[in-house]
């Protein structure tokens, strides 16, 4: 790859002029490299959330039997059928 690395792990800071004194394969490495960095902090954050969800559903009464309930299709009764 070409001559400039980006050493990530020791917090050196990027600017425009490293970025574009960089090759496309290392650009492209440092793409990988923060899509990586993006997903985890999703899951981290999409957990988080989660967590804060269940908690709160606990303090209103909500569990999974609510959830159930929401998502049961209403059972109709049926009219007798005429002979």
């Amino acid at each position: 790859m070409g001559g400039y690395r980006v050493n990530v792990d020791r917090g050196d800071p990027i600017n425009r002029a490293m970025l574009r004194s960089m090759s496309a394969d290392d650009l492209w490495q440092l793409h990988e490299m923060l899509c990586e960095i993006v997903i985890e902090k999703m899951q981290e954050e999409k957990a988080e959330l989660e967590r804060k969800l269940m908690y709160l559903n606990r303090q209103h009464g909500e569990g999974a039997d609510a959830d159930a309930d929401r998502t049961a299709p209403a059972n109709k009764p049926t009219s007798p059928a005429k002979t």
